[in-house]
């Protein structure tokens, strides 16, 4: 049968309290000194509870502790007060006797944090496994608790309320409110969705002009504009010409440098989607990518064109297309 800590500590004197006592009365004289015995009785039935709560929060988080209960229970409840502090360290010695009699300062903040840890785990599993009944025991217990001495209860109770809540709570449409303009003058989108939402007829269209699968089409648009948050004039394919200069990345010997170079300027995503198109059909150097039959043909044949520098840019395009979020958007 468990006993309920403190429980009748009060009803037995020892001869070790009567020393105390009479140690405190003969060096302070003039002051009147209590027992544990006197202070225990003298405590409300909320300050009781919350102070047994305490002490069984330091015996779960003992074994972090090398230091007396004094120093444990001022770096686990600094707000507590220190005649209370005083107190609850007594108390802890009686129930729980330790040889470490003295402050130990040793590494407080580690200790400390240690303490903080070991019970937040304890916590956290006690929590988890109640009882609906007993749920709502700590709940009403929870309200009447004095706020600066239970502060890390009630932070992680609250915790683990949000991360239920948000685990139950239906997700909605995976889409965003495009409401406002999405794509700026220079052809950035602050979204994935509209950009392939804009991007994916035009894409089909051409791609078929052309004879190849279209999400190689989409899929190069989103890796050389990232997903169509990086574009400048337009130019949503990386195309070189005249038009504008700005420094890109290439690859030199294995290497990524960095080089400033001229890239084309369109008025709009489809026209660059459209000169794209027609590019590839003036290069003879993409006659294979054109000619090849299958999807898995066309990736290697893109990737051996010489279309970037990228040595990996036929595995990048493929891992785009195979990618979660471009199989949700795109189908």
């Amino acid at each position: 049968m468990q006993v309920e800590l403190f429980s009748g500590l009060a009803a037995r004197p020892n001869k070790r309290q009567d020393a105390i006592a009479k140690f405190k009365q003969a060096v302070l004289p003039s002051e009147t000194t209590q027992s544990l015995e006197e202070m225990l009785s003298s405590l409300t039935e909320q300050e009781m509870s919350s102070l047994q709560q305490k002490a069984k929060m330091i015996l779960l988080s003992s074994p972090s502790y090398s230091t007396s209960y004094l120093t444990q229970v001022k770096q686990m409840f600094p707000n507590l007060g220190k005649a209370k502090q005083n107190l609850l360290a007594e108390l802890m010695q009686q129930i729980s006797p330790r040889d470490i009699l003295v402050e130990d300062e040793e590494q407080p903040a580690i200790a400390r944090h240690k303490a903080i840890m070991a019970y937040h785990d304890q916590l956290e599993k006690s929590f988890m496994s109640m009882q609906p009944k007993q749920a709502e025991i700590v709940k009403e217990k929870e309200a009447g608790l004095p706020t600066q001495d239970d502060v890390l209860v009630v932070e992680l109770m609250s915790a683990l309320k949000d991360r239920e809540a948000k685990r139950l709570k239906p997700t909605g449409s995976k889409f965003k409110d495009y409401s406002s303009p999405v794509a700026d003058p220079e052809g950035v989108y602050a979204y994935r969705e509209p950009f392939l939402a804009d991007l994916a007829p035009i894409a089909k269209e051409v791609a078929s002009e052309l004879g190849i699968d279209p999400r190689i089409v989409m899929a190069q648009a989103i890796l050389e504009t990232g997903w169509g948050s990086k574009v400048k004039g337009n130019n949503y394919f990386g195309i070189k010409g005249k038009g504008q200069e700005f420094t890109t990345h290439e690859e030199v010997d294995g290497l990524m440098v960095k080089q400033k170079d001229e890239f084309r300027t369109y008025d709009s995503l489809e026209d660059s989607v459209r000169d794209y198109g027609k590019f590839l059909k003036e290069n003879k150097r993409y006659k294979p990518l054109l000619a090849a039959d299958s999807f898995d043909e066309q990736i290697e044949a893109l990737a051996g064109s010489g279309y970037a520098t990228d040595s990996r840019y036929g595995e990048k395009i493929l891992r785009i297309i195979e990618g979660k979020t471009f199989r949700n958007l795109v189908g």
